[in-house]
């Protein structure tokens, strides 16, 4: 189970989306994917002077004042990147956070700003998704937040940061940066050291515990979906009882397919009556979950991945969470698996007699390909379905009645531990014999 601190900086409905990566701007689904970058720009200002590229690094500063430690991030090149989104961890040894405030700064370029606290509230993650560049051109050092550190019993209390990310265009990048700062007990000193540093900003609120988070293994993003508000309490007071329950709980949405379309990978769901909406997850093979749409609306039940359109061959899966204000349901974990598959397209239609070939663009991804003729555009009428075992063989011969007008249609289809996963259909060509 984890833990919460949360503070939103800005008034409205929460951004979809953690930061992972996801679909692009303009993308279906209102996923948050940070700002576009000046690589050119960026690159060219490495490269000036290999001399002084090697002294010039991107540094995680821990400053101590009290039991107050302050996180900075030097980036020397982030205000040309306009970075706008950032995730870290911190951790600590022999002690615990009491509480994590994100620098006020954050309140004007910063749309999402969220942290979260580990059970033994030892560990922190924390999440910085912007609207704006977070650097301010001319300055390499973004000040994310502070946070109290809580002596143990022991003699030493050691504050660790790093994993630091961040999110460039639709990719989630690693930064190589990390420091350690420690505490003397009684002595008001402390040591630090730098592994070449970098971390995030917000807002602060004291420690307040979520609801019973998903099992670890596959789990949407890692963290809790709602927003916590403040406590009115210090979490060393003992315990409340818990307030009965104002409403029942959401009811999980069953999956029903994830199907190719042309613009994407669509995704089909069961209706939880007594939510208000759904967030949708994915990840690849092997991957975690990241979340990649919020759908408004209790009796909206599908979502098409765009962001998967020109991913040809790739395995993905797919599961639905079902929301209601900050209360969101339980899920299928294992998810529904598709592969993409780009649909092929027919090249022409030749012969004037009665035998007609087929030809259609390879898909090398594909295992064979599936033919359809009819005489009506619906293909209900006198259809006629054909299977092409072989992805090298991208034609055939129809056979057509004289004088007769037909509709003709190709998809590919792979097969991959007992299942068949199709393409959607190309477009129809006709042709009257």
């Amino acid at each position: 189970m984890k833990k919460r601190f949360a503070a939103i900086l800005l008034s409205g409905a929460m951004v979809a989306g953690a930061l992972s990566p996801l679909p692009a701007a303009g993308a279906e689904g209102n996923g948050l994917s940070g700002r576009d970058f000046a690589p050119a720009q960026a690159a060219s200002l490495r490269s000036e002077s290999g001399e002084e590229e090697s002294q010039i690094k991107d540094q995680l500063l821990l400053e101590r004042q009290g039991d107050v430690i302050t996180i900075k991030l030097v980036m020397p090149y982030a205000a040309d990147e306009k970075l706008s989104s950032l995730q870290m961890k911190l951790s600590i040894d022999g002690g615990t956070f009491s509480k994590f405030t994100f620098a006020p700064e954050l309140a004007g370029v910063a749309k999402v700003t969220e942290a979260y606290a580990g059970d033994g509230k030892n560990k922190l993650d924390i999440y910085i998704a912007g609207t704006q560049p977070l650097y301010a051109q001319g300055s390499d050092t973004l000040v994310i937040g502070s946070v109290t550190a809580v002596k143990g019993e022991g003699n030493e209390t050691t504050v660790h940061a790093g994993d630091v990310k961040v999110v460039r265009g639709i990719f989630l990048e690693d930064r190589d940066v990390s420091q350690s700062i420690r505490i003397s007990e009684g002595s008001g000193s402390s040591d630090s050291s730098n592994g070449s540093g970098g971390y995030y900003p917000g807002a602060t609120y004291p420690y307040q515990p979520t609801p019973p988070a998903q099992d670890n293994g596959e789990k949407p993003d890692n963290k809790p979906e709602d927003v916590l508000h403040p406590p009115t309490t210090q979490p060393t007071e003992p315990d409340k009882p818990q307030q009965p329950a104002e409403e029942k709980a959401i009811k999980k949405p069953a999956l029903k397919e994830a199907k190719n379309a042309a613009s994407g990978i669509t995704i089909k769901w069961s209706k939880s009556s007594n939510a208000s909406g759904y967030y949708v997850y994915r990840r690849a093979s092997g991957g975690s979950w990241s979340r990649i749409a919020k759908v408004s609306g209790k009796n909206k039940t599908s979502y098409t991945d765009k962001a998967v359109k020109s991913k040809n061959g790739k395995a993905y899966f797919y599961t639905v969470k079902a929301y209601k204000g900050k209360k969101v349901s339980a899920y299928n974990k294992k998810g529904i698996k598709i592969y993409r598959l780009q649909a092929p397209s027919i090249k022409k239609l030749t012969g004037k007699s009665t035998k007609t070939a087929v030809k259609w663009q390879k898909n090398k991804k594909a295992s064979g390909y599936q033919l359809q003729y009819a005489r009506s555009s619906d293909f209900k009428k006198q259809k006629v379905t054909k299977k092409v075992k072989s992805v090298s063989k991208t034609s055939i011969s129809i056979s057509m009645k004289r004088g007769k007008t037909y509709y003709v249609r190709v998809r590919c289809y792979k097969k991959s531990e007992g299942k068949v996963y199709y393409s959607a259909w190309s477009r129809v060509k006709r042709k009257k014999a």
